[in-house]
């Protein structure tokens, strides 16, 4: 093969490279064997634990590969043709041409390498509270946390103040108890393997609950890593090579140290402004609350309650309304497709929401014989486009504040999270919505309720006659479990029929009181707040039941914080990808530790199987009356569902006064039907 470098760009903020390869493969008898010769020479400059990422692109494939970042002793020559092979199929025609690959190479901070600059270190070289660890091999990190862990040992006299001596010095003890360390870790020198090294350390001084924060030189002495425990070994990560801090306040210069706000103060505790602070015992970090008697209670994550075992089974508290003054701009991408099957930008139009700017439609038609101005045309069309979305918005925006109270768009993107901000800010009760995270003794898999239950088209096709009337049936959404968001009656208010007189509307409205003991305002046809108001209902029960592992996009702006996203267990990387030199755009999956772990808040699924289950059993029911006829057409006599307008009743779909005439379907979600009007006119 024959690599050339097309383009290379350093990020020195996330200590990463983007380089960009034209490849051309001379001998495509063994690709892999080829692939993996490539590897060795692009993973020259990086170490096995470093991360890698590698994308492919070519004319012959459809969409780019790519493999998302791993440790540079992973990307093989298997794992790239895992994802290959997933857009190409196994063609390796696709491959015999050149070929583009991008790389994005990412090195870890590791201990045992010299210093460059010793000024980093040199204001705590001489000092009491620093360790200075000296070595000649690559364990500095494990010689910091043998000497951390001694020091703590000298503190609380386990050990004496020789023996102590002995540790921090590069001593033959120190040496014989990094290889125990080492031995019992079984791991490498990277910083991200701490969790495991500090495992080790436990076991090997049982009895002992140690964690560890680290401090970065570079980044002005900043906590960049930290496992909790109840005895923290203090570490000071100097380019990449590691030393001890034994006393945090004389560290920074100061005479506390809060940990919870990484801030050094003078003063006493009573008067550091800590924001976790007990307004009590003046701790800072802890979980106390105002009241005495709670100091030591743990504070639960998910209602926000003090609990002395953390474990109580625990409601969802209702959230605060999100406000927002930020000014909204619409806008609008005209693209094209290039010749590297790339979206091209070449025209934007953005609107500000002033409303008090004029309209510019309808656009005014050309007249004959006038010179045609492709340019301005096309740039005044495109320009509607933008305002004609803006009204929209803004139409849709003053519907939902006035109803709800709420700001749409700041409150959610989509109908279905309007629809549950809705609910749990105006209608949610206190202890009204369980955690699903509380221990369970028979853990089922509620989610099964929710599959099964297929209908099906038994008629394709049917007319009406004289004798036979079609009819279009539809429950109106029920939401048994959660009635209060029933309350609002945006479908009834806007389920009037053009016409409808006023004496029929205030019988309407009565009954309607009687039934379900809401008072309409007012019914009259809206077609726009009728189609909200069913989008609404219908997307509560699935948010309850929105699944928890879909893709979240990520911009970080830091190396710390990339890294950590790199390294974190609890989420699985997919892509990472610069933008420019000061940002990182990462898209990840969680993964779940154990059952009824949930990355959204209200998720519940009972309430989601219940309603689906409910909606069943309605239709179990009419299919029950109507028998095995299977067909809807009515003759007289026979059963038909009994209709009504209250929630949770079968509603006619037709208007009032109208008839369904014809009804053709292909399938479950795929029909038509044609209305004629009582003027004989149809649709």
């Amino acid at each position: 093969f024959t690599a050339r470098l097309d383009n290379q760009r350093d990020l020195p903020k996330f200590r990463a490279k983007g380089v960009e390869y034209v490849v051309h493969i001379t001998n495509t008898e063994d690709l892999r064997e080829v692939f993996a010769d490539m590897l060795e020479v692009f993973k020259q400059d990086l170490a096995g634990d470093d991360f890698m990422a590698a994308k492919f692109e070519s004319d012959n494939m459809l969409k780019a590969a790519h493999t998302p970042p791993v440790r540079a002793a992973r990307m093989t020559a298997e794992l790239l043709f895992k994802h290959i092979d997933k857009i190409v199929q196994s063609d390796a025609t696709v491959l015999s041409g050149n070929f583009s690959i991008r790389l994005l190479k990412a090195w870890v901070p590791r201990g045992g390498c010299a210093l460059e600059n010793k000024h980093l270190e040199e204001r705590h070289a001489f000092s009491k509270h620093y360790v200075r660890i000296t070595n000649s091999d690559k364990r500095c990190l494990l010689r910091a946390l043998v000497v951390a862990c001694a020091y703590l040992q000298f503190v609380a006299k386990s050990i004496t103040k020789q023996v102590w001596h002995t540790i921090k010095a590069n001593s033959p003890t120190q040496t014989k108890l990094v290889a125990e360390l080492q031995i019992e870790a079984g791991w490498s020198f990277r910083v991200d393997a701490l969790p495991e090294a500090i495992r080790a350390l436990n076991r090997l001084h049982p009895g002992h609950d140690f964690g560890v924060r680290v401090y970065r030189a570079e980044e002005a002495n900043r906590c960049i890593f930290n496992l909790p425990g109840t005895e923290i070994l203090h570490l000071h990560l100097v380019e990449q090579h590691f030393n001890v801090v034994t006393k945090l306040p004389a560290f920074f210069g100061s005479h506390h140290y809060c940990a919870k706000c990484e801030m050094a103060y003078d003063c006493n505790n009573e008067k550091h402004k800590c924001a976790d602070a007990c307004s009590t015992c003046k701790t800072p970090g802890s979980n106390c609350k105002a009241n005495r008697a709670y100091c030591g209670y743990a504070k639960c994550p998910v209602c926000k309650q003090y609990d002395e075992t953390a474990t109580h089974e625990c409601f969802v508290t209702p959230p605060k309304a999100k406000e927002s003054s930020a000014p909204y701009v619409y806008y609008d991408f005209e693209t094209y497709v290039d010749s590297g099957k790339q979206h091209r930008v070449h025209l934007v139009t953005a609107a500000t929401s002033c409303e008090a700017c004029p309209k510019l439609f309808p656009r005014p038609r050309c007249s004959e014989g006038q010179v045609f101005n492709f340019n301005k045309e096309y740039l005044d069309y495109c320009l509607q486009d933008t305002l004609i979305l803006r009204e929209g918005c803004l139409k849709y925006t003053r519907l939902i504040k006035d109803i709800c109270g709420l700001d749409a768009f700041v409150q959610s993107n989509t109908i279905a999270g309007l629809a549950m901000a809705v609910f749990t800010t105006k209608f949610m009760e206190p202890n009204t919505l369980g955690d699903e995270g509380a221990p369970v003794q028979q853990p089922i898999r509620l989610e099964d309720a929710l599959f099964g239950g297929r209908t099906e088209a038994f008629v394709p096709h049917a007319e009406a006659t004289e004798t036979v009337e079609l009819r279009y049936r539809d429950v109106v959404s029920l939401y048994p479990t959660v009635n209060k968001f029933d309350k609002y009656p945006l479908k009834a208010e806007s389920s009037g029929s053009p016409g409808m007189a006023e004496d029929a509307k205030a019988a309407y409205m009565a009954s309607f009181f009687e039934r379900e003991g809401v008072r309409l305002e007012k019914v009259e046809e809206n077609p726009g707040l009728r189609f909200v108001a069913k989008i609404f209902l219908n997307s509560l029960w699935g948010k309850f039941c929105q699944r928890d592992d879909l893709t979240s996009t990520e911009i970080v702006d830091s190396y710390e914080a990339w890294l950590q996203r790199l390294t974190d267990p609890s989420i699985k990387v997919k892509s990472c990808e610069p933008i420019g030199e000061s940002f990182m755009m990462l898209e990840y999956k969680p993964r779940f530790g154990g059952a009824g772990e949930r990355a959204f808040k209200y998720a519940n699924v009972p309430i989601g199987v219940f309603t689906t289950s409910h909606a069943r059993l309605r239709l179990y029911e009419a299919l029950e009356g109507l028998g095995t006829r299977g067909r809807i057409p009515l003759l007289p006599g026979e059963y038909e569902p009994p209709g009504g307008s209250s929630l949770g009743q079968w509603t006619d779909e037709v208007p009032a006064g109208c008839r369904m005439v014809q009804f053709t379907t292909g399938g479950p979600k795929l029909y038509r039907y044609v209305v004629e009007k009582p003027d004989g006119s149809l649709y």
